[in-house]
């Protein structure tokens, strides 16, 4: 259906016309879902392609594509090359919505995760400190979304060797998560297995023993 619309656009406005871009996008996108990356991102990179040519390159859709393209690049091991991408993407971003916008947090957070699984915990730190800062604004302290930042934010202090201030973004998180998640959600149950990591971090073991048992 996806790669019929395509043809049936490319003939009705050409193989330039931003639609086209759009029915590029959505069939890398159904191809993504099916783990066919090899046949996905050289459709994202045309897309990407006829998007700047019909746009410009800081219009919501190249940031929007170049995000989506990291994203696939981050999912096929590709990590310099989805880092440039989400560098891209967030600056796109910045110079179109402004330093405040939801989707730069969103892309924010992306780039920050990569980074920190690279190891690179201070930018990313300071990437996920940004992002919780217009989530705040913009969702709420007690949003899932914005307490999933902080969950992050929190992986990176321990990443830094910050583990008491860990330990308190930890306990702050588990008493919102317990608000509206049970306690065997696999999302509480991560948030404590990190606690008891920081607590051990600080030869607290017993009390690391029991956070693991929810207790």
């Amino acid at each position: 259906l996806y790669e019929r619309s395509l043809a049936i656009l490319e003939s009705s406005f050409g193989p330039e016309h931003p639609d086209v871009a759009t029915a590029l996008s959505n069939l890398a996108s159904l191809l993504e879902a099916q783990h066919d990356y090899a046949q996905a991102r050289p459709l994202y990179e045309r897309s990407i392609d006829i998007n700047i040519r019909a746009q410009g390159s800081n219009h919501p859709q190249v940031a929007a594509g170049m995000g989506r393209l990291a994203n696939l690049l981050n999912d096929m091991g590709q990590d310099e090359e989805a880092r440039a991408l989400y560098e891209k993407s967030l600056a796109a971003y910045e110079e179109v919505l402004g330093t405040d916008h939801p989707e730069v947090a969103r892309i924010m957070k992306a780039l920050a995760t990569l980074l920190a699984e690279q190891g690179e915990f201070q930018r990313a730190e300071s990437l996920f400190e940004r992002a919780l800062s217009i989530e705040v604004r913009a969702l709420s302290e007690d949003h899932p979304e914005t307490i999933e930042t902080q969950r992050r934010l929190a992986i990176c202090l321990l990443g830094l060797g910050e583990s008491s201030a860990a330990i308190e973004k930890l306990r702050g998180i588990e008493e919102k998560q317990a608000s509206f998640l049970p306690a065997n959600s696999p999302l509480r149950v991560e948030t404590r297995n990190l606690m008891a990591a920081a607590l051990a971090a600080e030869g607290r073991e017993a009390e690391a023993a029991v956070v693991r048992a929810g207790t």
